[in-house]
């Protein structure tokens, strides 16, 4: 190959190769994008995103939003953590009782928490999550991170009903259906060396009931909305 054609192959390749480069970097700079491929980008706000995916054998959605906080991770985790005070921020929470509190070993900890949800326009629900909390772990190569995940509890000592006792003592006449399945997570990561934080939540929700699947779909997009409003507040106080 003559030298000047192999001299303009070099120049080609390593144009291609930094673009790729900065497109890489790019992407990996964002800090609002999605934790895993496949989501969909439903809206993007000043400083956080809100992204949907199908879920496999289900007719909902699953929902995450992900978003830069002005805080060290372990003051947003403390405040995501913070239960009994959910119906100050948590969308539509209107009663939480923390049933079981266990320490698992240092910085973990697993509770089990009832929670009553007032809905707009579908009848109210309530479900009892197990909760299991983590501090300053080691999360995609990361240190410093913090995690709260959690599932529906449908059965077992720590389960209840609105007629439970200690439920019905708190909530007398109220009314609703357990939601059919809950489970999510809120991750909590630092950045610029720890004075703020990116914070990615999941959640996928089958309410229960013969509810339409856009219906909770659209929901969930207006739900993470206010939950990021007030979860901003709520960090701040």
């Amino acid at each position: 190959m003559p030298f000047v054609k192999r001299h303009a192959v070099f120049l080609f390749l390593v144009v291609l190769f930094h673009g790729a480069l900065a497109s890489f970097a790019g992407e990996a700079a964002d800090p609002l994008r999605p934790p895993e491929p496949g989501w969909k980008e439903e809206h993007r706000g000043t400083g956080f995103a809100i992204y949907s995916k199908k879920v496999p054998s289900s007719r909902f959605n699953g929902n995450l939003l992900v978003g830069v906080l002005a805080h060290p991770p372990a003051a947003c985790y403390r405040a995501a953590t913070d239960y009994a005070h959910y119906p100050e921020f948590m969308p539509y929470c209107r009663y939480v009782r923390v049933l079981d509190r266990q320490p698992l070993g240092p910085g973990r900890t697993r509770l089990h928490v009832f929670l009553y949800l007032d809905l707009p326009v579908l009848s109210n629900r309530y479900l009892i999550s197990r909760y299991t909390d983590e501090e300053e772990i080691t999360r995609n190569g990361l240190a410093g991170c913090y995690l709260s995940t959690w599932e529906t509890v449908k059965s077992g000592p720590y389960h209840r009903t609105l007629a439970s006792p200690d439920i019905r003592e708190s909530l007398p006449g109220a009314r609703g259906i357990e939601i059919a399945g809950d489970h999510g997570y809120w991750l909590f990561e630092p950045l610029e060396q720890g004075r703020k934080t990116r914070m990615v939540y999941f959640e996928w929700s089958d309410p229960g009931g013969r509810i339409p699947a856009w219906v909770n779909n659209i929901g969930g997009e207006a739900s993470l909305k206010d939950l990021w409003k007030r979860f901003r507040e709520r960090c701040a106080r």
